[in-house]
């Protein structure tokens, strides 16, 4: 009798540095693919570049098949995308025929790991070691700066509360 089991499943990544830093800080967990493709929850998944050697795995924890249009608007802000013209020229680049008709693959993951992510997060915890200890108001004030920054860059919304502030 054979035990056979499924092969592991892959998403190639774009070549670009800031994705790969998104990608290690957990801070992109999700892509959009054109067509119906047959990833599946709890399955691990290798998360690579051919044209970049780097590789980390994670684990799919969200599968999603619809139309282009109904791509939600929180799937897009998380995929960097704040509109739909945004989100069709985005997926243009890689699927040239694709509308909002087109059928698509939503996919998130979790877990990050690998000896890249392992790398990652030693430099991160090194250069927080070197700064020294950091006050409450000079963390708040990095982590606004943080906000204005990725709102300029257009990666999504990044909220700082600063405690006792009341939403109105």
């Amino acid at each position: 009798m054979t035990d056979t089991r499924p092969g592991l499943q892959a998403l190639l990544i774009a070549p670009d540095e800031v994705m790969r830093f998104h990608i290690l800080a957990e801070i992109k967990q999700i892509t959009i693919r054109e067509g119906w493709r047959d990833y599946q929850v709890g399955r691990p998944v290798m998360l690579c570049c051919e044209k970049e050697p780097w590789c980390v795995m994670a684990d799919i924890v969200e599968v999603r098949h619809c139309t282009l249009e109904a791509v939600t608007y929180t799937e897009m802000a998380a995929d960097g995308f704040p509109t739909y013209v945004e989100l069709l020229e985005g997926m243009r680049r890689f699927y040239p025929d694709m509308d909002l008709d087109s059928l698509v693959t939503v996919i998130r993951w979790a877990n990050v790991r690998g000896k890249l992510v392992d790398e990652f997060r030693a430099k991160v915890v090194a250069i927080a070691r070197s700064q020294g200890p950091v006050s409450r108001e000079k963390a708040l004030k990095s982590a606004e700066r943080v906000a204005e920054l990725d709102d300029q860059e257009g990666f999504g919304e990044l909220i700082v509360e600063r405690e006792g502030e009341k939403d109105d």
